[in-house]
């Protein structure tokens, strides 16, 4: 990670060593590595402006059971700004999954299992957000 008072980048890395083996029959004795990365980034600009991006990319090789590899790249970024007393009112433009790649599937090998899934997701979109802080004390000297 790497953080100034304007700007914090970072990476984070994960990787998955999966092996296999069943007693019963070797639908997969062999191994795979899924490694994952995440990138991040947010940059204080003028004028109370705040942008945010952050690209995840998931590495999933082929193996014995699914010929091909599945890699995905999930790209999300926002625009924000503050203003008003105290900076109460945020509003915020986001766009998520920009490169259009969120597809709802996931699978799963490991020894005598074999999974595959399909799932319901909101693709792509933007969205304009508002948010109001109304923090602050809300105690009336005045109450009798």
């Amino acid at each position: 990670s790497y953080y100034t008072p304007r700007a914090d980048i970072s990476y984070t890395p994960s990787a998955t060593f999966m092996t296999g083996r069943s007693s019963i029959g070797g639908l997969n004795d062999g191994k795979s590595l899924m490694h994952d990365h995440e990138f991040s980034g947010t940059v204080q600009l003028p004028y109370q402006l705040v942008f945010n991006t952050t690209v995840s990319l998931n590495f999933r090789p082929a193996n014995s059971s699914f010929g091909r590899d599945f890699n995905v790249a999930i790209w999300n970024s926002y625009l924000s700004g503050r203003m008003l007393r105290n900076n109460a009112l945020e509003i915020k433009l986001s766009v998520t999954d920009i490169l259009n790649q969120r597809i709802g599937y996931n699978r799963f090998v490991g020894g005598n299992i074999i999974s595959e899934s399909t799932y319901s997701y909101v693709p792509s979109y933007i969205l304009l957000g508002v948010n109001w802080n109304l923090s602050g004390n809300f105690y009336s000297s005045n109450a009798k």
